[in-house]
């Protein structure tokens, strides 16, 4: 905390374990305080009924990934209005940093 401070970092954040009063407790101590609680959820995954294609983003030519840009930016765009997470899938190919896997019955 006294680097944060020497550096003088105008906001700071962490993630910690939200559903642990004990772990949420020790970085209030440092005057840490809980703003966004994620919960962390899973599901037993069962074979599919029906498989979709899939394509790798970074094996997509050009006019493709342009087109699937496009797709992605209207997908989250319904789902929560100015979604966009275009920038995060192009930051990722550019960098080389993964790749995104489209899952999209309508490539094939």
């Amino acid at each position: 905390m006294d680097r944060f401070a020497e550096w003088e970092i105008p906001h700071l954040g962490l993630f910690t374990f939200a559903d642990s009063p004990k772990h949420v407790g020790l970085y209030r101590s440092f005057g840490f305080w809980p703003r966004y609680l994620t919960a962390i959820m899973s599901s037993l995954v069962v074979a599919p009924t029906h498989v979709s294609s899939y394509h790798r983003f970074s094996d997509l030519a050009l006019v493709d990934r342009q087109h699937a840009t496009s797709a992605l930016r209207d997908l989250t765009g319904s789902v929560f209005d100015g979604l966009d997470c275009t920038r995060e899938v192009d930051a990722v190919y550019d960098q080389r940093l993964g790749d995104t896997v489209i899952v999209d019955d309508a490539m094939e």
